[in-house]
């Protein structure tokens, strides 16, 4: 509660008109949440072994004989270390962090929805009460099933069952969590490449005015026109897309990887299985992703009228953009530019999480960094950028051409048809290298995004297989 106050004190959860933005609201809650359940775990921990124990008539599940707290923290540390006192506090972080993102949202959201439409307005408590209510009953539906799993099971096949469920859910917010981590030092990167893709639209070579001339040329006249936080436009709306993204793509290569599915007879990884696993989870994050990148292109294509490139769209926040678009387009809308994305989600995910599988496995193979397991991920990640990039540029403009081009009265785009349309219509008139717009930019943000994201990812899996174990 004390992250999440802070977080509204700074004026990080309302947009201009001091409304709860509910994707701000929900990310905070689930950091907040996540923090929490870091550090309450070890309780936790002491509480569920000592609530399990029972007589032996009515017993559940393993007995642990701990007569206090006290005596039972010191049990834990003498048998197992420090280590052992946070043992499950994965699954506390993940259950927390869900359980604060969806009660403190709801809460907050249907409070303030409540308060503007006078209702339940006869005492200053009772539609706090109400909303607390609702917030309650919204975090016990997503909590239930992460409540059971934590429950001891009389049979055998029942626990089995449960812990592939946590751990496939721990394998999904991993991804999504390296992702976000990754994304809050590449942001202000996207922005710079998001301008220079646009930068020129529909025009020849030399036909144009060059607000942007190369990436740091770019920064600098961002921060020098809008200041500084300029650079970090449209951050909620890519953790957003980074987060859906990622939970496939990295989730189900994770969950394939484990269960052995990537590799072929002599346990290397299979290029074939590998590549279709990836990109089948690269697709599905981009589908779900969307509307969270299309909100991102129009809030960071937004800029000061002097340096202005591509269609100004006048948005504001991303929960206010995606509820304006779902008004005046309606579902659909939401997905706009979704055609470009299935190809991108593949052709980068299969990449870069092949180049970077392949890339560690060929220096082990050399005993290059075998005893420095970061080394092996940062070279590892750095090849994983580099062929990613080559391959995600091409859709990656026509994407951010798509999202970004304006609508006519019936919803359709003004300039672009579709993804082949849009192809078409650059080299038509801009040339085969502006299917490279941005290119520099890409991989400078992808190199540490990549780098980051991969080496985070890693060091989560170890830390999962470590507390497992």
């Amino acid at each position: 509660m004390g992250i999440y106050q802070q977080a509204d004190n700074y004026g990080l959860l309302r947009d201009k008109d001091n409304n709860t933005q509910f994707v701000n609201s929900l990310f905070f809650g689930c950091v907040s949440g996540m923090c929490g359940g870091l550090c309450g775990s070890p309780l936790q921990l002491v509480k569920t072994q000592l609530m399990s124990y029972s007589s032996q008539k009515i017993a559940v599940g393993t007995q642990h004989a701990h007569p206090g707290m006290m005596y039972a923290f010191q049990k834990i540390y003498n048998k197992n270390g420090l280590s052992g006192l946070w043992r499950g506090a994965h699954g506390m972080m993940m259950r927390n962090s869900i359980g604060s993102a969806s009660q403190i949202a709801s809460f907050a959201v249907c409070k303030e929805w409540m308060d503007n439409n006078n209702m339940f307005q006869q005492s200053k408590y009772l539609s706090a009460f109400v909303a607390s209510n609702i917030g309650a009953l919204v975090k016990t539906v997503f909590l239930n099933p992460m409540d059971t799993n934590k429950m001891s099971k009389v049979k055998d096949a029942q626990i089995s069952k449960t812990h592939s469920l946590n751990r496939d859910i721990t394998d999904l917010l991993m991804g999504g969590t390296s992702a976000m981590f990754a994304t809050l030092f590449t942001n202000p990167i996207e922005v710079v490449k998001t301008r220079l893709q646009l930068q020129g639209e529909l025009k020849a070579r030399g036909k144009h005015d060059v607000f942007y001339k190369n990436v740091p040329h770019a920064i600098f006249v961002v921060g020098k026109t809008e200041g500084l936080g300029a650079l970090q436009r449209g951050l909620t709306a890519m953790l957003g897309f980074q987060f859906f993204l990622n939970i496939f793509r990295l989730g189900c290569f994770r969950m394939a990887e484990r269960r052995g599915i990537l590799k072929d007879a002599s346990g290397a990884t299979s290029l074939l299985k590998g590549a279709g696993v990836a990109g089948v989870g690269g697709a599905l994050g981009s589908i779900a992703g969307t509307p969270f990148y299309l909100v991102k292109t129009r809030l960071q294509s937004q800029a000061a009228k002097a340096i202005a490139v591509g269609h100004q769209h006048k948005v504001t926040s991303t929960s206010g953009a995606l509820l304006d678009i779902f008004k005046s387009e309606g579902f659909k809308g939401l997905f706009r530019g979704v055609g470009p994305q299935i190809p991108r989600g593949m052709a980068g995910s299969a990449s870069q999480i092949l180049s970077f599988t392949y890339a560690k496995e060929w220096l082990r193979a050399h005993n290059w960094f075998t005893q420095y397991p970061l080394m092996l991920s940062f070279f590892g990640a750095n090849l994983g950028g580099i062929v990613m990039t080559l391959c995600l540029n091409p859709f990656d403009v026509i994407a951010t051409r798509l999202c970004n081009q304006p609508v006519d009265a019936n919803k359709k785009g003004t300039l672009y048809k579709g993804m082949i349309d849009c192809g078409y219509k650059m080299i038509r008139y801009e040339g085969p290298r502006s299917l490279y717009k941005g290119l520099t930019a890409n991989y400078i943000r992808l190199g540490p995004h990549t780098v980051i994201l991969l080496v985070c990812w890693d060091k989560l899996k170890e830390i999962d297989d470590y507390l497992r174990s």
